[in-house]
């Protein structure tokens, strides 16, 4: 976040991370593109709209593979008439994902993770 020859980053973290991760991010002056979704819950992504305004940063949010040269050439041969007049819709998707591997027992803390940095946790009365 720190470097400035970066304009742009993007997220491809755990949902929960998405809000929060495009948040610092802006703050940190970058734009930024987010897979969807854009947050854990309305009152994220709220924020996330708030503060893009305040700061006047540029937020995206989506997938690929609706943006990919056959699903552009699918939709525009439907578009063309080809199937005649769509009278419904239906769709379900699913999406082979390689495996992020799996573990037995417990795995040490990689170095760099802060599980102690208070980010969505609430705090403690001291």
């Amino acid at each position: 976040m720190e470097n400035k020859d970066i304009d742009v980053v993007t997220f491809a973290t755990p949902n929960h991370w998405h809000a929060l991760g495009t948040i610092w991010a802006m703050q940190a002056g970058k734009d930024v593109y987010v897979e969807k979704p854009i947050s854990h819950n309305v009152w994220e992504g709220r924020r996330v709209v708030e503060i893009a305004r305040q700061l006047k940063r540029i937020v995206q949010a989506g997938t690929q593979s609706r943006s990919s040269q056959g699903m552009t050439e699918g939709i525009q041969w439907v578009r063309d008439g080809n199937i005649g007049k769509i009278m419904r819709a239906r769709s379900l998707c699913y999406k082979r994902r390689a495996s992020i591997g799996k573990v037995d027992g417990p795995q040490p803390i990689p170095p760099g993770i802060d599980y102690d940095s208070g980010a969505g946790r609430r705090r403690r009365n001291r």
